[in-house]
């Protein structure tokens, strides 16, 4: 019987911990494998029995010591982020998923030390792991930019890209404009889905929607995202939107459930995603999914997802954000075209295809 064990401490987050829930349920088919799950045991139960309480905060260095004396011995440990441990452990083999390097890009508000910790911790996922899996190209690209790594190193890197965990079918047409009404949200609107983070532009989108809303009073903002990380490091942005800027017709829904967010995919006009960096970035292929149309910041990651499927905007003009929010909603044909388009691209991104690769990856690691 061969032993993987997980770091699943994230869980519950929103863009890691989604993706440590899409991969759990998969390891589980790993034949002649047992699997040990690291973490809050009342975030883990819904998961797998055999689990080891993991308490410290990701980043704080009480982590490692944690880390150092309760990972037992494995044939395979993996780390899901990359705060890896940094010394020795009881395991045969190691794989890490690098999401993104945003921690030290220029957008990047972290301070010098902070900045600092987190090449640290990503060198030694390099150096330690005998397998690095990034969620895109862009991400490979980007530590090869930063890092620099050995040509040994680079060489662990393979590229298994996100899929799409979402069922348009969950709801009728009906049932989305009932969400609508609970909300008390009225259609035409746009939406964004996210956390509120300095790096995702929702002060641009914000600007650019008070645009829109001067030629037509009838449109609305959604903002649906975790409450607890709403204006976090943005402080003017509660006190932008309660000053004249459209404030009566942007709404807060805080964190919701699979259905709400279909049906909110379902009603909008279009998703509006204009963020400054992302190592992936899931909400527009959801959006896609449901057959709303997209409209990204022109960075190099959304168009390795996107490609043509999507309509693209400089992420530092409101005007220029707020020209192709109004060119959707004027003109349905083009989004009738963004929507098939989003349709077509949408299956690239299939589950079978994501945790085939993961399987065969993990498999490799355990029989090697």
């Amino acid at each position: 019987m061969k032993r993987l064990v997980v770091d699943a401490r994230m869980v519950n987050m929103s863009g890691i911990g989604r993706y440590i829930r899409s991969i759990l349920p998969s390891l589980f088919e790993l034949p002649g494998t047992e699997i040990v799950l690291m973490g809050r045991p009342a975030e883990l139960l819904p998961y797998g029995d055999h689990i080891i309480p993991l308490r410290s905060r990701i980043y704080h260095p009480k982590e490692q010591i944690e880390l150092r004396h309760k990972i037992p011995p494995c044939d395979l440990f993996w780390s899901p982020h990359f705060n890896v441990p940094v010394t020795r452990i009881p395991a045969r083999k190691r794989v890490v998923t690098i999401h993104d390097v945003f921690h030290l890009s220029d957008v990047s508000p972290y301070n010098r030390l902070e900045k600092s910790y987190a090449r640290y911790l990503i060198r030694q996922a390099l150096k330690r792991s005998d397998a690095v899996i990034t969620v895109s190209d862009f991400t490979k690209d980007e530590i090869e930019f930063y890092l620099h790594p050995s040509s040994r190193h680079k060489a662990k890197i393979q590229t298994i890209h996100h899929y799409v965990d979402i069922d348009p079918s969950l709801v009728s047409e009906q049932e989305a404009r009932d969400v609508l009404q609970a909300y008390g949200i009225r259609s035409p609107f746009f939406l964004y889905v996210g956390n509120i983070k300095p790096h995702k532009n929702v002060v641009g989108l914000v600007k650019a929607f008070s645009l829109v809303s001067r030629l037509n009073h009838e449109v609305s903002l959604v903002i649906v995202g975790n409450k607890d990380h709403f204006y976090k490091g943005i402080p003017d942005l509660e006190q932008m939107i309660s000053h004249g800027h459209a404030s009566s017709r942007v709404f807060f829904t805080g964190a919701v459930g699979d259905r709400e967010l279909v049906a909110f995919y379902k009603q909008a006009i279009a998703l509006v995603l204009p963020s400054f960096y992302e190592g992936f970035g899931l909400p527009p292929l959801e959006a896609m999914a449901c057959g709303c149309p997209a409209i990204v910041s022109y960075i190099p990651v959304f168009w390795e997802v996107c490609e043509d499927a999507a309509l693209y905007v400089n992420p530092y003009s409101p005007d220029d954000i707020a020209e192709k929010m109004f060119f959707l909603f004027c003109h349905e044909d083009q989004r009738k075209k963004y929507q098939t388009r989003g349709q077509e691209r949408v299956r690239y991104f299939s589950k079978e295809k994501t945790l085939n690769a993961h399987l065969s990856l993990f498999s490799s690691l355990l029989k090697g």
